[in-house]
């Protein structure tokens, strides 16, 4: 039967279901670009086992008024659009991460910092000790977010080399108990965190 025998007017809506297609039997060139809508689609009707991963190319897929939640980032080769609800029918937001306390005796070893962007985009701790915030794991370019440092007394925070700040040099954080700073970062590439400090963060007007 040729693709163009039976047209989208001579079936009736439902007349056909899942169970009348066998798996692979509509290949992707018999499906015109815009044939299947939202209002084609029931709700629930795409499940986990639906669509492949591959099968979603840049350029086509477009979140539109859908509350979407992902358990891992997804990655996109081209412009995502966002234009509803998404992740607990709220705006789109990064996950923020919280690493406690930081201290010679916690879970740092050698009081050294090491961020896993994989894990989120945002990140907080308090200083409790001289540490050093080594290069982050999983710095993949366009990869963007904060980091909100809380001081616990006068230590240092000191920064490797992959972290660059305005004219070459790392910013001296704030020392006084209970006192915020927030560094805003975004990977340009594989070695470069483009970084920059806002200090002493009040929360009075």
């Amino acid at each position: 039967m040729a693709l163009t025998t039976v047209s989208n007017t001579g079936i009736a809506d439902g007349a056909v279901g899942a169970a009348e297609i066998a798996a692979g039997a509509i290949a992707a060139v018999g499906i015109d670009d815009g044939s299947i809508t939202a209002a084609k689609i029931a709700a629930g009707g795409l499940t986990s086992n639906t669509l492949n991963v591959t099968n979603l190319q840049a350029g086509n897929v477009v979140f539109d008024h859908i509350a979407t939640t992902f358990s891992a980032a997804p990655t996109f080769s081209a412009t995502a659009t966002f234009s509803g609800a998404s992740q607990h029918n709220g705006p789109a937001r990064g996950r923020f991460v919280t690493l406690g306390h930081i201290k010679a005796e916690g879970a740092v070893t050698s009081n050294t910092v090491t961020l896993n962007l994989a894990n989120g985009n945002f990140f907080s701790w308090t200083t409790n000790a001289a540490i050093t915030v080594a290069n982050p794991t999983n710095a993949n370019v366009g990869h963007c977010g904060s980091i909100v440092v809380t001081s616990n007394g006068n230590y240092t925070v000191s920064f490797a080399e992959n972290w660059r700040f305005p004219s070459g040099t790392a910013p001296t954080l704030s020392t006084t108990v209970g006192q915020q700073d927030r560094i805003d970062y975004i990977v340009v590439a594989a070695n470069a965190v483009h970084a920059v400090a806002t200090l002493n963060l009040d929360d009075k007007a």
